[in-house]
């Protein structure tokens, strides 16, 4: 058998490159050839496969999601081999004892939780210079109790899930011992177990359709109401309907925590043929949100990637994908007390939700082929390398979030989405990019959408433009917040960089269209109250300049269109030959900075302003930050040989307070003297 965990495989994996799957529509006469929408990892993670040769030594495999071990354990029990996905491989060596039924390591992979028997678990300290000695810890509530399960809640804290209920105990490695820390009386069917955001799912009663849900962490056990699930409906071919470990998981989506109940319909139902119903878990309720819609009866195997649910039906080899925040594929909303179709969203105390969204998927059905992997040691000899893998095979065990594993021919996959494929499935481009940004490393994709929108040949539709700029910064607004979306940031760097740069230089746009697109963005901009970056307007300003459209660019000025910034004064000053205005415009606009004495000092000395400068100094009075000012005016109005602007101004400093700082030093004062000395004699 392979174990299955309750807990989570994390994102990092030592297969960093994936290979796309080829995916195929299945119809009613032929196959055909379909985008790729999903990828499974090109090199996968091999282990001896589960078997039992003729002298009955059994190999078993485990598999903890937490930290990503397969465990393959061998030669009667007596070694284990250990292979994390991320590091390297090692072996463990058991001297005598009970068979090992399970193992899994504590969240900082120091010590080593081994399940023998139905009543206890057995520790082992792998810290460097530690007591490697075992000890067991056995139940403690109740005498009958038998272990079905055990989940590291913490780095030394495991919860017991027995025949009668929860214990949480925490382990002291050191001491060799372990204290009960609570615990809970319950009747339990089955268990799922998500360690991402520390929710257990306990089923009750022989149907297995009572929910409790826990949070668990820190030493405590925090209970949620309990939730009734309403049982598939009875027929002749399921008398006795019921729900298992295998209809149940649970895990996060858009940073929420939701338990998957997947649920077959009788075939002589008129709706959709099965779905999966997800239940949003939070501390004071349970309550059911989605309802994802499957076209057919059958086992179904869940991924989560990227917030994408992707559903595997094994039957006919075919894959599903979801989206329950794409508006897309949202096909109806309905009041939940009248479905009645599904599950029963009532807790016990009698509240439900206001609406149930239900989903079809975002792609059509699409099939995985056979996948070429290469041929182990341990494999039968053969002259062939690598050998064809069916897909969706009986074997196939799915371990949220992204895991495949074959525990027959020993091989691990991780699932991955081709998110460029997605781009035709939607017709509209806001609801793309929407969709887009909620995805990571997407980029390029938006930006190609967005260049999409203006291609050759095709009318640029401003408006159009504008409402995709909106989705864009309203992404770039948002903070992870508690809803846990986290948005992929388009930035303006990328924006001007990658679309608005390449726009401006297209010949067949005019420079009119791509201004009206550049003031779309920062009115976009602006609207969602996001400080627009100055290389933004300097391409505005650049580009009326290019067309001589002075009077506009005024316009811009006047009624604040492009903000106020030191580097767009600084163009405005660089275009004075081209438009003399645009002195003027420039130190109004340093002056309503406040900030830029320095910057408006400069550009009188460089306009040859003496007298102007010095007003303005003087008018500063003792609020003046201009760093030496009689110093560089002196010395401009000295090398410029400008004496009678130097007289004046030399008058000027002298007799200002001392403490105004226009000088660095003395020697300068004693030098400008000398300099007034003789030109004024030689004046008078």
């Amino acid at each position: 058998t392979m174990e299955k965990t309750p807990s989570i495989f994390t994102a990092a994996t030592t297969t960093t490159t994936t290979t796309s799957v080829a995916v195929r529509r299945t119809g009613p006469l032929e196959k055909q050839t379909c985008p790729v929408y999903v990828a499974l990892s090109k090199t996968p993670l091999r282990f001896e496969p589960v078997t039992m040769n003729s002298k009955d030594e059994v190999q078993k495999v485990c598999y903890d999601e937490v930290n990503q071990h397969v465990f393959v354990i061998k030669d009667n029990y007596q070694i284990v081999r250990v292979l994390p996905v991320c590091s390297e491989n090692f072996r463990i060596k058991f001297s005598g004892g009970n068979p090992l039924t399970s193992l899994r390591f504590s969240l900082d992979v120091k010590t080593l939780a081994i399940r023998r028997t139905t009543r206890s678990l057995s520790f082992v300290n792998f810290e460097v210079g530690g007591n490697q000695q075992e000890f067991a810890q056995a139940c403690k509530t109740k005498s009958t109790a038998q272990l079905k399960d055990f989940y590291w809640t913490g780095k030394d804290e495991i919860l017991y899930l027995t025949s009668h209920g929860l214990e949480l105990y925490f382990i002291n490695v050191g001491r060799r011992n372990a204290k009960l820390l609570k615990s809970i009386t319950l009747s339990v069917s089955f268990a799922v177990y998500c360690s991402t955001c520390n929710l257990l799912v306990v089923a009750s009663t022989l149907e297995g359709n009572v929910f409790y849900p826990f949070f668990i962490s820190q030493g405590s056990i925090a209970k949620v109401p309990k939730i009734q699930i309403e049982l598939p409906i009875v027929t002749t071919s399921n008398a006795h309907p019921k729900f298992t470990s295998a209809d149940v998981s649970v895990f996060e989506v858009y940073g929420e925590p939701y338990i998957f109940v997947v649920k077959n319909n009788p075939k002589a139902f008129t709706g959709h043929k099965a779905e999966i119903v997800m239940y949003k878990v939070t501390r004071e309720k349970v309550v059911k949100c989605h309802i994802l819609a499957l076209a057919q009866h059958g086992r179904f195997l869940i991924n989560i990637v990227d917030n994408i649910i992707i559903v595997h039906r094994q039957a006919s080899q075919e894959t599903f994908v979801f989206d329950i925040l794409s508006p897309h594929q949202r096909i109806e909303q309905s009041f939940a007390l009248g479905h009645s179709s599904s599950s029963s969203s009532l807790s016990k105390s009698g509240k439900t939700n206001k609406f149930i969204s239900f989903h079809r998927s975002l792609v059509q059905p699409c099939s995985i082929p056979p996948l070429n992997i290469k041929r182990k040691p341990w494999q039968k000899s053969s002259h062939k390398e690598t050998f064809d893998v069916l897909p969706y095979s009986k074997n196939w065990l799915s371990f949220l979030p992204d895991v495949i594993v074959d525990p027959k021919i020993g091989a691990l996959w991780r699932i991955g989405l081709q998110l460029e494929n997605f781009l035709p499935v939607f017709g509209d481009k806001v609801n793309l990019i929407d969709f887009l940004l909620r995805r990571k490393n997407t980029r390029n994709l938006v930006l190609d959408v967005l260049h999409d929108e203006v291609k050759e040949g095709h009318k640029v539709e401003t408006t159009r433009i504008g409402e995709l700029f909106d989705v864009i910064t309203l992404a770039l607004s948002q903070e992870e917040s508690s809803s846990g979306i986290v948005h992929e940031k388009v930035t303006q760097q990328d924006l001007m960089k990658d679309f608005l740069v390449p726009l401006r230089d297209r010949k067949d746009v005019t420079p009119k269209v791509f201004v009206a697109v550049v003031l779309q963005l920062v009115r976009s901009l602006n609207q969602y109250n996001i400080k627009v970056e100055h290389h933004i307007f300097e391409l505005v300003i650049e580009s009326l300049v290019e067309t001589k459209r002075f009077y506009q660019l005024h316009q811009f000025l006047q009624y604040h269109v492009i903000d106020d910034s030191k580097p767009v004064a600084c163009l405005l000053l660089s275009l004075e030959r081209k438009y003399p205005p645009a002195l003027q415009l420039a130190l109004d606009m340093f002056k309503r900075l406040g900030n830029s004495q320095d910057e408006i000092f400069h550009v009188l000395l460089s306009e040859n302003q003496y007298m102007s400068a010095m007003r303005y100094v003087r008018r500063l009075g003792r609020d003046v930050a201009i760093q030496t000012p009689g110093y560089r005016l002196l010395q401009t109005a000295q090398d410029e040989g400008k004496t009678a602007e130097f007289l004046v101004a030399f008058k000027f400093f002298r007799t200002r307070d001392k403490t105004m700082r226009d000088f660095d030093n003395k020697l300068q004062i004693e030098r400008f003297q000398k300099y007034f000395d003789s030109i004024h004699n030689n004046t008078y």
